[in-house]
């Protein structure tokens, strides 16, 4: 890199030439602004004008879903801070095929800057080492995204990051290798709805089989039955195989580390907590969807995935 007013190279994520001290990051300039400023007007009166046209209520909030979100980013463009990360992440893009130490220099030092927000700069930097010719620094920051929390994210999905992990993986043994090596799991990981769903095929097995010991034994024993049955059903086949059978039909299983099963202690940790999960739905609902990893309150402590089986499972995992 060098300095636009001075010629002096410059080496690192500086923001200020060594030698004149001109500032040398991308500043948002008054253009930026106008064009910004016209653009979220244009879509404003777009918002109203389909509201006139049609005149119904519906068509005003249907133009805001639509309409909205542009309008808010373009506005953002004309009257928002442009934030250091932000200006380090503009000026790597630019040396991104001229110097690529430069770009990566740069888009390291907007992760540092941008706080919690910074899943859009790892996007970033894992697409510059692989332009690079670094799959597994590709794969770290892939990894890093898929780890950080929906928020952290910012609008990017963790299905996305799971098929780039796929598609890298899948590109060369090299890559692989790499992939085995930093034990990153290329399975995806399982949202709430289909977790959802096995626990309810787990439950139609289960009530007839609790109604018949219930009708043999004594009424009084009624809730002992039923916490020992759940328990054993649940404890046995996540100690067998990581799997009951609604996740059996399902095709998906809870993992451990590089471990296809769980030991007894860990099994049982995470059927304590399974009652909590369960009657807080919302909560959980939310907390599956929110985490990078799609874990549960009972998986986080339990130290435990929920996974797909239908995708090539990694080797290093053992039942």
């Amino acid at each position: 890199m060098k300095c636009p007013k001075c010629n002096a190279e410059q080496k690192g994520a500086v923001d200020a030439c060594s030698v004149c001290g001109a500032y040398l990051l991308a500043r948002k300039t008054a253009s930026d602004r106008v064009i910004g400023l016209v653009v979220g007007l244009v879509l404003l009166a777009g918002i109203f004008l389909v509201s006139l046209l049609i005149q119904q209520t519906w068509s005003f909030w249907a133009a805001i879903f639509i309409l909205g979100g542009p309008a808010a980013k373009a506005f953002s463009v004309a009257f928002g801070k442009f934030t250091p990360a932000a200006a380090y992440a503009k000026r790597a893009r630019e040396y991104v095929q001229s110097d690529p130490e430069q770009a990566i220099a740069d888009i390291t030092k907007a992760i540092e800057l941008a706080g919690k927000k910074r899943g859009a700069y790892y996007l970033q930097r894992a697409n510059i080492y692989e332009q690079a010719g670094q799959p597994e620094a590709t794969l770290h920051d892939l990894q890093k995204i898929r780890e950080l929390s929906r928020g952290e994210r910012g609008g990017i999905q963790v299905a996305a990051v799971e098929k780039e992990i796929q598609r890298l993986t899948q590109k060369s043994p090299e890559v692989a290798a790499a992939a085995e090596a930093a034990k990153i799991v290329v399975l995806p990981y399982v949202g709430f709805i289909r977790r959802a769903v096995a626990l309810l095929i787990d439950g139609i097995i289960l009530t007839p089989i609790i109604a018949i010991l219930q009708v043999l034994l004594a009424p009084e024993a009624a809730v002992y039955i039923w916490f020992v049955v759940v328990g054993a059903y649940f404890l046995g086949f996540w100690v067998w195989r990581g799997q009951t059978p609604g996740k059996m039909a399902l095709g998906i299983r809870i993992i451990h580390d590089d471990k296809l099963s769980l030991s007894f202690g860990r099994a049982l940790l995470r059927l304590l907590l399974y009652p909590i999960s369960i009657s807080l739905t919302v909560i959980t609902w939310i907390i599956i969807e929110a985490h990078g990893q799609k874990r549960a309150l009972h998986d986080s402590v339990a130290g435990t995935y929920v996974i797909k089986t239908s995708a090539k499972q990694p080797e290093e995992m053992k039942q």
